[in-house]
């Protein structure tokens, strides 16, 4: 009997260690994953809104958007950063555009493709600066590969969506600024002279 117990004593003793073992690589590579996570969307963030600051992700279910817009960050100047996801050839296409409190793109590029004729590389480029009253279908014609570039130009028609929805959003204004619109609303008229 001591013999059949013994090796199950050793190998239960050995898991333990391993167990433990693991648990403390664990607890010293989390951090070091979750920094390195965080500097790549930070780095994302940047590529597509090269000056912007105070980036803050905000929490999309509040807000009726298009179905595509898969994340929103608020930028510290009143712009966005508006991730979509769409499908050209393949599902998978993950665009990021960023759009300024102006209301025009400051960048945009894919930061995610399954795309196999490489037609979303440089793109992006083709939107800078545009409003959008700007888009039309003219800034991706001409490429052979349109599912990408007609799913690309759709995910850039749905950020501009999402950024009026969401400069519209009274969740987004501080408190005054909620209170002054709902004034403008009830009176119609901005300070309340009639």
């Amino acid at each position: 009997m001591k013999n059949k117990i013994m090796p199950t004593a050793v190998l239960a003793a050995i898991c333990l260690m391993v167990a433990l073992v693991l648990a403390l690589i664990n607890s010293v590579t989390v951090p070091i994953i979750a920094e390195a996570q965080e500097n790549a969307a930070r780095e994302a963030l940047l590529k597509v809104y090269p000056n912007g600051t105070d980036f803050k992700e905000i929490d999309i279910s509040e807000h009726s958007l298009p179905k595509s817009v898969t994340a929103v960050y608020s930028e510290g100047s009143g712009g966005f950063v508006i991730q979509t996801t769409v499908k050209g050839y393949n599902s998978g296409l993950i665009i990021m555009c960023g759009i300024n409190n102006d209301g025009e793109i400051v960048g945009c590029d894919f930061i995610a493709s399954k795309e196999t004729l490489s037609a979303e590389i440089g793109l992006g480029d083709r939107f800078l600066n545009k409003s959008e009253n700007e888009m039309t279908p003219e800034l991706v014609a001409g490429s052979t590969a349109k599912l990408t570039t007609g799913a690309y130009y759709n995910a850039i028609l749905d950020s501009f969506t999402a950024f009026n929805i969401l400069k519209s959003s009274s969740e987004l204004y501080t408190p005054d600024q909620s209170l002054s619109n709902d004034l403008i609303t009830v009176l119609g008229t901005e300070g309340g002279n009639q």
